[in-house]
């Protein structure tokens, strides 16, 4: 287990006239003493699979910074003479404690609090600093911008870069996420899918099926994602995808419905990926594909299918079918290994659609192995190492031609006549 511990800086502005909550609403929030409760400990540990520990984290305050509230010009880069954006604010609060005394130095993340409608903010990714007020005080959007601070970015839907779009996933909390009421924090959740706990190592791999083959065709069964207390797989891996199971209940009460999820990991984010219905919460009877299903060319294709057979809350299981078609890859180099040939170091080649055995030496196989170095440089990304590597390719090959054609010239020559010597 990892022990992450947040320092939570309370502040005020010095024309604040409100009363702010008590330190212990704050104390149970954020550290070990409201265990238990869906606070930010709880959060974690779920999030994590109980890798995450942020319940040594401690609260300090309150501290009346010296200036109003109108010093704060919001969220700018550039403030106005005289004010301070979000970074200056920050730095005001924290710069507050240190001179009452506190030492920040020993903690992994700082997280300041202040009064009213204030702000909200995170990070920027694995910078360890969070902000938020009276008004957004809860799980919800603390799950968020505290995940900013472990290097988490907003969530997203397949086919889009708009952040705030994948409302069953922390890392969208925006108004129309699924969060759900709590009555001591108000709201809570979603939770985070697999894939964005995967990218911080959160993800507990021994519970993930893992196809043992290329192509697969196999039917599982799993358990919700966030209850690592039950026995059984937590999520499944699929060639680029993950898949799990939200039932509607804890982080996700808030959900329509309980339903199986897809995602996919790029850039930092996750994407949740729509089903062939269309839904992105997929229920029994729904189905995810990705890849040619079929047709003339399927074969240097690959497939991918999911089926959600069944979804069964009251044992708390799904029930998929995870199937997968790995593409033929027509072989670059004739010296490689194909369907069955384990000796020789021969090979096969596919041209129009006949195939033509190659011996392991000569010149087919020289040009072979020519022609996949000129098309493998192609992924250099140095243009002059590239047209270096591809010269002395192409090079090669119009030796082993030139070879070749000397000694077919040769063995096709007639041997010259032999004249008697007038002496025999």
């Amino acid at each position: 287990m990892i022990t992450s511990r947040w320092a939570v800086v309370l502040c005020k502005f010095a024309d604040d006239n409100d009363s702010p909550p008590p330190l212990l609403h704050y104390q149970r929030l954020f550290t070990g003493a409201g265990t238990g409760s869906f606070n930010m400990v709880d959060y974690f540990l779920d999030m994590s699979h109980g890798q995450l520990d942020v319940s040594g984290s401690q609260v300090f305050g309150w501290f009346t910074l010296d200036q109003n509230r109108s010093v704060f010009a919001g969220n700018v880069t550039t403030p106005p003479p005289g004010q301070v954006n979000r970074g200056g604010l920050f730095d005001l609060c924290t710069k507050k404690a240190t001179d009452n005394g506190v030492d920040l130095s020993g903690f992994d993340g700082i997280l300041v609090s202040m009064i009213g409608n204030t702000d909200l903010w995170g990070g920027p990714p694995g910078v360890m600093h969070a902000f938020c007020d009276t008004l957004s005080l809860s799980p919800s959007p603390l799950g968020q911008e505290m995940g900013h601070g472990y290097g988490l970015d907003h969530s997203r839907q397949d086919g889009s870069d708009a952040d705030y779009m994948d409302p069953w996933d922390d890392m969208s909390v925006y108004d129309s996420t699924f969060m759900a009421f709590n009555n001591e924090w108000g709201k809570i959740g979603p939770g985070l899918n697999a894939q964005c706990m995967r990218s911080r190592g959160w993800l507990d791999e021994t519970r993930v099926w893992k196809p043992m083959d290329q192509s697969f065709n196999s039917t599982i069964q799993l358990r919700p994602l966030h209850r690592r207390d039950l026995p059984g797989l937590l999520a499944a891996e699929l060639p680029g995808f993950l898949v799990e199971y939200r039932p509607k209940e804890r982080w996700d009460a808030s959900f329509l419905r309980s339903a199986v999820f897809v995602d996919r990991f790029d850039d930092n984010h996750s994407y949740v990926m729509r089903g062939v219905s269309g839904n992105f919460d997929l229920v029994a009877g729904d189905s995810f594909q990705h890849g040619n299903p079929g047709g003339r060319r399927s074969i240097f294709t690959s497939y991918t299918k999911m089926d959600v057979l069944n979804i069964d809350d009251n044992t708390r299981t799904a029930t998929l079918n995870l199937m997968h078609h790995s593409a033929f890859v027509e072989p670059s180099l004739v010296g490689q290994t194909l369907v069955g040939v384990t000796q020789g170091g021969g090979g096969l080649w596919i041209v129009g659609g006949k195939i033509h055995p190659v011996p392991p030496r000569g010149l087919a196989s020289a040009i072979g192995e020519s022609l996949g170095t000129y098309l493998d440089a192609s992924e250099i990304s140095e243009a002059g190492l590239r047209a270096q590597v591809q010269r002395e390719a192409l090079g090669t090959m119009k030796r082993s031609i030139e070879t070749r054609i000397s000694e077919l010239s040769s063995s096709r020559s007639p041997a010259p006549a032999v004249t008697p010597s007038p002496h025999d």
